[in-house]
Protein backbone atom coordinates (compact mmCIF):
# COMPACT_ATOMS: atom_id res chain seq x y z
CA UNK A 1 0.00 0.00 0.00
CA UNK A 2 2.85 2.35 0.83
CA UNK A 3 4.43 1.65 -2.56
CA UNK A 4 1.23 2.71 -4.32
CA UNK A 5 1.08 5.92 -2.25
CA UNK A 6 4.69 6.68 -3.20
CA UNK A 7 3.97 6.17 -6.90
CA UNK A 8 0.96 8.49 -6.73
CA UNK A 9 2.87 11.20 -4.88
CA UNK A 10 5.73 11.00 -7.43
CA UNK A 11 3.26 11.38 -10.30
CA UNK A 12 1.67 14.48 -8.76
CA UNK A 13 2.72 17.56 -10.71
CA UNK A 14 3.64 20.47 -8.47
CA UNK A 15 4.68 22.93 -11.20
CA UNK A 16 1.65 25.10 -12.03
CA UNK A 17 2.67 25.74 -15.64
CA UNK A 18 2.96 22.02 -16.39
CA UNK A 19 -0.36 21.37 -14.63
CA UNK A 20 -2.10 24.15 -16.61
CA UNK A 21 -0.65 22.86 -19.89
CA UNK A 22 -1.92 19.36 -19.09
CA UNK A 23 -5.35 20.77 -18.22
CA UNK A 24 -5.47 22.63 -21.57
CA UNK A 25 -4.49 19.51 -23.54
CA UNK A 26 -7.19 17.43 -21.82
CA UNK A 27 -9.82 20.12 -22.47
CA UNK A 28 -8.87 20.21 -26.17
CA UNK A 29 -9.21 16.42 -26.42
CA UNK A 30 -12.66 16.56 -24.83
CA UNK A 31 -13.76 19.32 -27.23
CA UNK A 32 -12.43 17.36 -30.20
CA UNK A 33 -14.25 14.20 -29.07
CA UNK A 34 -17.51 16.10 -28.59
CA UNK A 35 -17.15 17.69 -32.04
CA UNK A 36 -16.69 14.25 -33.62
CA UNK A 37 -19.78 12.92 -31.86
CA UNK A 38 -21.80 15.96 -32.97
CA UNK A 39 -20.66 15.34 -36.56
CA UNK A 40 -21.80 11.71 -36.35
CA UNK A 41 -18.31 10.18 -36.29
CA UNK A 42 -17.24 7.53 -33.78
CA UNK A 43 -14.35 8.91 -31.67
CA UNK A 44 -12.97 5.37 -31.16
CA UNK A 45 -12.72 4.08 -34.74
CA UNK A 46 -13.90 6.86 -37.08
CA UNK A 47 -16.95 4.99 -38.40
CA UNK A 48 -20.43 6.49 -38.75
CA UNK A 49 -22.67 6.78 -35.69
CA UNK A 50 -26.21 5.44 -36.11
CA UNK A 51 -29.37 5.46 -34.01
CA UNK A 52 -29.99 2.14 -32.33
CA UNK A 53 -32.78 0.79 -30.15
CA UNK A 54 -32.28 -1.28 -27.03
CA UNK A 55 -34.41 -2.52 -24.20
CA UNK A 56 -33.90 0.81 -22.35
CA UNK A 57 -34.75 3.00 -25.34
CA UNK A 58 -32.90 4.58 -28.22
CA UNK A 59 -29.23 5.52 -28.23
CA UNK A 60 -26.45 6.44 -30.64
CA UNK A 61 -23.95 3.68 -31.37
CA UNK A 62 -21.10 2.87 -33.72
CA UNK A 63 -21.93 1.38 -37.11
CA UNK A 64 -19.13 -1.18 -36.65
CA UNK A 65 -20.75 -2.88 -33.65
CA UNK A 66 -19.71 -5.48 -32.31
CA UNK A 67 -16.09 -4.66 -33.25
CA UNK A 68 -16.46 -1.15 -31.80
CA UNK A 69 -18.72 -0.76 -28.77
CA UNK A 70 -18.91 3.06 -28.56
CA UNK A 71 -22.33 4.36 -27.45
CA UNK A 72 -23.79 7.66 -26.28
CA UNK A 73 -27.23 9.03 -25.50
Amino acid sequence: MQEICNLISKANVIDKTVRNKHKYVVQQKVLSRNAQIAAGICPYCGAELVQRYGKYGSFIGCFRYPKCKFTTK
